[in-house]
């Protein structure tokens, strides 16, 4: 089972980063289309869209020229659903929600699915200038020290997380990056005080200087089995 575990991380890792290389930096929808995914296209197309601060289909070419994957609006507060209603008819099989879909795409449709998509997405930013930044609703502020695995234990009580179910998101103010690694191009891997880890968006060199404060989630690691934390916003003190 660890091995299985391992070999499943090290695919994500490696589809993650090629999807990364490939992603068109002129596009409000990212589009990857990518054979390194496989069954991994939902899990890739999550972290392209944390990454990218965009929502992002990851697609698979099939041998009659359609192509398949999967779709997610990652924090985004994109109607995803309803970005995919308009090039619905470009599209074969589909199905979703606000934040996630499965789809399929018509072979010879790529090219109009991919401009459609995109003006679906700039109309739904006219209404709503914060589309790609919402506001971040934090349920407690706490030191870090509390950050343990008990309260994990408590925290994993309230899944499954989703729309609906939004996983708690806490700040801690006055925090400093002891140590970091980047673990792939746009993510960083931090270790905070009292050894915390936390995933860190961003280059190397855009990393806070000094104090800063944080607004996150809680997770358990699939490394260590700990509690990690996402950051999802931050501001020096």
């Amino acid at each position: 089972m660890n091995r299985l575990n391992s070999e499943r991380q090290r695919r994500t890792k490696h589809a993650v980063e090629r999807a990364l290389m490939d992603v068109d930096p002129e596009q409000d929808f990212k589009v990857v289309v990518t054979e390194e995914a496989g069954g991994l296209a939902g899990l890739v197309a999550g972290r392209v869209a944390g990454a990218s601060g965009r929502p992002a289909v990851v697609l698979n070419r099939r041998a009659d020229g359609s192509y398949g994957g999967s779709a997610r609006a990652g924090e985004t507060d994109v109607d995803l659903y309803g970005a995919l209603f308009t090039v619905r008819r470009l599209m074969g099989d589909w199905g979703g929600h606000r934040k996630a879909a499965g789809l399929s795409v018509k072979p010879g449709q790529f090219d109009a699915f991919v401009a459609g998509l995109n003006e679906a997405i700039r109309a739904q930013e006219k209404e709503n200038l914060d589309l790609f930044a919402p506001a971040i609703e934090v349920d407690a502020e706490m030191p870090l020290d509390v950050v343990s695995d008990g309260l994990l234990d408590w925290h994993e009580r309230l899944a499954p997380f989703g729309s609906g179910n939004h996983r708690p998101v806490f700040v801690t103010a006055g925090l400093n990056v002891e140590g970091s690694r980047q673990i792939w191009d746009g993510m960083n891997l931090v270790r905070l005080g009292g050894g915390v880890a936390a995933r860190l968006p961003g280059s190397p060199d855009e990393l806070p200087d000094g104090a800063f404060d944080a607004a996150y989630t809680v997770s358990r690691s699939a490394y260590s089995g700990r509690a990690e934390l996402e950051i999802v916003d931050w501001k020096q003190s």
